[in-house]
């Protein structure tokens, strides 16, 4: 028995038979060319239908999960109008969430202030270099910061006297930071300079590899199609760098000037406190 038999169902309409198939799959054939056309829009319109029913009987149970959450979400409102209203009740202070705060703790006094600054700068106070040793503490305090982190200074001063070295310390920090800042600005200026620059180059040498020297080569010669193909690659290559440079390379100059910006202008805040 044939695998496949084209059986005559009516004039014109003859039916594909597979006898392979567990399921023995089957289909219409159309003689004439209109038959096929409106068979074709009766079955497009009858899965349409059938489409359309499934997808109603899938929105259902949605919308029935849909009228859950906001169910739960009403309850957990008036939960949390309950509770205002019992603190407000008792009196209790509302505390509002706090936003990422990072403090650099200092402490000052006469004997502390001169292990802020290197040690053989002769300038003045607020003019000095920062220690080593006090930059990699801020260094190391920041870290973790974020962009939407809160930076504070909190200076400890154990007596009134020890405030006079507050604002020099203070000044000499934000000084040494504006000046890291500045320079960090300019090296992120010089990065997009090159990157455009080498961009710029490889284009070019893309253009000429591309659209010159296959105009001056026989492309039948096997040898040649070889080299054009070896071009293609070449000019790929040529390119990812500075694509990859300019779309995800930015952020870690950005972060940076970032961090510098609010170290140089964070807020001092001094803390009282006994020896």
């Amino acid at each position: 028995m044939p695998a496949t038999l084209l059986i005559c169902t009516f004039p014109g309409i003859y039916r594909l038979h597979d006898t392979r198939l567990k399921g023995r799959i089957s289909c219409l054939i159309f003689a004439d060319p209109a038959f096929s056309f409106a068979a074709l829009i009766i079955a497009l319109t009858f899965g349409l239908g059938q489409l359309l029913n499934k997808l109603q009987n899938i929105g259902q149970p949605l919308n029935k999960l849909q009228n859950k959450i906001l169910t739960l979400g009403h309850k957990i409102k008036k939960l949390k109008v309950s509770l205002f209203a019992m603190r407000k009740e008792k009196n209790e202070p509302i505390v509002e969430p706090a936003p990422d705060q990072i403090n650099i703790f200092l402490t000052l006094d006469m004997h502390t202030i001169n292990n802020y600054f290197n040690s053989h700068d002769p300038a003045p106070i607020y003019k000095r270099q920062l220690s080593h040793q006090l930059e990699e503490y801020i260094k190391g305090t920041v870290s973790s910061a974020k962009r939407y982190s809160v930076l504070f200074y909190k200076f400890k001063c154990t007596s009134e006297k020890d405030k006079q070295y507050a604002q020099p310390l203070m000044y000499a920090i934000r000084r040494h930071y504006s000046l890291k800042l500045a320079s960090r600005i300019k090296e992120f200026e010089r990065f997009k300079m090159r990157s455009w620059i080498l961009l710029a180059v490889s284009i070019m040498v893309v253009l000429i590899t591309q659209g010159f020297v296959p105009m001056l080569i026989d492309g039948e010669n096997r040898i040649v199609a070889a080299l054009h193909n070896s071009l293609d690659i070449f000019s790929w290559v040529l390119l990812w760098r500075p694509i990859d440079v300019l779309l995800f390379s930015w952020n870690p100059h950005l972060k940076d000037i970032g961090l510098l910006t609010k170290l140089a202008a964070s807020e001092l805040i001094i803390i009282e406190g006994e020896g």
